[in-house]
């Protein structure tokens, strides 16, 4: 038979002394757990918002590499528009402005193509009593313009309407000279534009893509003349041909100095490309290489009325002629 252990108050004390110890190791094990716990949260925290941040850099990095992209894209693309300009028809004043699409590969073609003529100098006005700025924003500043209502231009001939181009096509556009504003006189209008060429500013769309904005110079079109001396036996034939993408009006021959006189003129009043014209002269004096005066000018009018001139050197002519 156990006899049950008769506990002593000394025992009593150990036992909750050690109950103590226990209690203290039990909280002791709950403090180190939710410190754990708490580190483990915050680390858990701070790896998802490292993690957000390296998500938000990739997210940008992808923008940033896909707007690079495009963009890059968008440049490889940008239309290579031909412009060029050559006399409408022969005896006339107009012009075509033809556009051509011809390329780049892999730009098939343009939905719009709008054409709008440009002038980037300042325009405003500069003395008491000239032309107001309505007067002056009235005017085409430029060597020609659209004929207005033809080609869907608008009533200045500014601009056409826009049309669309499939790559290896083209688009004739008719152009005239500008009209000069009353307030202008007509030698400081022809002056002004006589060497300047027509600017263009061209708005290219297809549908997908950016706008592409180019700004275009032709040059304007204009006679020259392939000039031919020859000795005869009744005096000097000078043949000049127009060689170039205009037509020529008034054109005559003057003699510039007294080495140099006329046997026989000739005039043309239109002389279209490839045409000639021929005139017989004759030299007062004998033509050696130091008779730098023995010139005649070849003379005309373009096709806005500007007069032109182009100087022919006698001797220098019959110097690379048949003998």
């Amino acid at each position: 038979m156990v006899v049950p252990r008769t506990v002593s108050p000394v025992d009593l004390e150990e036992y909750a002394w050690l109950a103590a110890v226990i209690g203290v190791g039990i909280g002791l094990a709950s403090a180190v757990a939710a410190i754990v716990s708490a580190v483990v949260a915050v680390k858990a925290r701070r790896d998802a918002r490292r993690s957000a941040d390296a998500a938000e850099r990739s997210a940008h990095a992808d923008e940033t590499l896909t707007a690079m992209e495009l963009s890059g894209r968008h440049e490889n693309l940008t239309p290579n528009l031909r412009v060029e300009a050559v006399s409408w028809a022969p005896g006339s004043d107009g012009i075509r402005l033809t556009v051509r699409l011809v390329g780049p590969h892999g730009l098939d073609r343009l939905d719009g193509v709008k054409i709008r003529l440009r002038d980037d100098k300042d325009r405003s006005p500069q003395v008491a009593g000239g032309p107001t700025q309505e007067q002056i924003d009235a005017a085409i500043w430029g060597p020609y313009r659209f004929e207005p209502g033809v080609d869907g231009a608008d009533r200045l001939g500014r601009s056409v309407e826009a049309f669309s181009l499939r790559q290896g096509d083209e688009r004739p556009l008719y152009v005239r000279p500008s009209m000069r504003p009353e307030w202008s006189s007509p030698e400081w209008w022809l002056g002004e534009f006589a060497d300047q060429p027509i600017r263009v500013e061209i708005i290219c769309t297809r549908v997908g893509d950016e706008p592409w904005r180019l700004v275009v110079d032709v040059p304007q079109p204009q006679a020259r003349f392939d000039t031919r001396l020859q000795r005869t036996d009744a005096g000097i034939e000078l043949v000049a041909r127009n060689v170039g993408e205009a037509t020529a009006f008034d054109v005559s021959v003057s003699v510039h100095a007294d080495a140099v006189r006329f046997l026989q003129e000739d005039e043309a009043a239109v002389l279209n490309a490839g045409d000639s014209i021929r005139t017989m002269i004759q030299a007062t004096v004998p033509l050696t290489d130091s008779r730098r005066d023995a010139s005649v000018d070849l003379v005309w009018r373009d096709q806005r009325g500007a007069q032109r001139r182009q100087r022919i050197d006698v001797v220098a002519g019959l110097s690379f002629a048949a003998p």
